[in-house]
């Protein structure tokens, strides 16, 4: 009988270090969640892989009542967790003021930029504000250095937008013959752009553009242009139809007869962006004469 209560009081003794050996789901949650953390600071999932495998590992031993392996397997996951931790730890103290310094620069490069390009730079920056808002400072460094390079480019786009601008102020006049496929047409445009951004537009038709069809119509748009580089982007906010006749040839045995269809007139104000377009400075140098 005494060796009885011996053999029992082992066995109690070796149960409950089996139990303390085990691992809580507390813990395996907490692991999960440093892991997560990581990720989400940029730190590649290759690193942590491992970690993830034997967290899971360690979770299955749990629940099959296996608390030592449980806990080596936990143990293992956190040590792997620990080293990406502090790793990332002195990355991010290595980084952090490189992003900080570069997102201050270009903030202040930014105050040069207007329009278009002002929008651009805004995007750009709002990209390195969120990782830096995230702690993800890898990332971050990555845009930061992007950035960099994307406004060397809208610093030149914007000096030469500057320069086109002063060359486009004032009234464009252009024609063009329409001869294609039998048509015989004349197509007229004429833009104004004024210093204040805005843009008045009259674009004009007439004449036989295919042997089946005549277009006789004038529409005046305004609105405002941006320019970026040397592209001059127009936005649309109205758009009047002043005239808009056609005709169809209508054919029946040997008669031929010209059905005519016109369209009332209209004053409308655009927000859909639809009538918008964009047009390169070299392109109205070639095919328009400034008044």
């Amino acid at each position: 009988m005494k060796s009885f209560f011996v053999y029992f009081s082992l066995f109690l003794l070796f149960s409950f270090f089996i139990l303390g050996c085990g691992v809580s789901e507390k813990k395996l949650n907490s692991a999960e969640q440093r892991i997560q953390t990581l990720l989400a600071n940029g730190v590649p999932d290759s690193l942590l892989t491992e970690a993830k495998v034997l967290v899971s590992q360690s979770r299955t031993s749990k629940k099959l009542g296996n608390g030592i392996t449980a806990k080596a397997q936990y143990d293992s996951a956190i040590k792997i967790i620990a080293n990406a931790e502090a790793s990332y730890g002195a990355t991010t103290a290595e980084i952090k003021p490189y992003v900080e310094s570069t997102r201050k620069l270009l903030g202040e490069k930014k105050l040069n930029f207007s329009g278009t390009i002002l929008k651009e730079a805004d995007s750009i920056l709002a990209q390195i504000d969120n990782l830096i808002k995230a702690n993800n400072w890898p990332k971050a460094k990555s845009k930061c250095i992007e950035a960099e390079s994307l406004f060397v480019g809208l610093e030149k786009d914007q000096k030469l937008a500057k320069e086109v601008k002063n060359k486009v102020i004032g009234t464009w006049i252009g024609s063009q013959k329409i001869t294609e496929d039998g048509a015989n047409a004349l197509e007229k445009k004429q833009f104004v752009f004024t210093a204040d951004g805005k843009i008045n537009m009259v674009e004009e038709r007439s004449g036989l553009t295919t042997p089946n069809f005549k277009e006789d119509w004038k529409f005046e748009s305004s609105g405002t242009y941006d320019i970026k580089g040397d592209t001059i982007f127009i936005s649309v906010t109205r758009e009047k139809c002043l005239k808009q006749t056609y005709y169809h040839l209508k054919e029946s045995g040997s008669k031929k007869e010209w059905v005519k269809v016109e369209k009332p007139p209209y004053d409308s104000v655009i927000t859909s962006g639809l009538k918008d377009r964009f047009v390169t400075f070299e392109y109205l140098k070639e095919n328009f004469k400034k008044k």
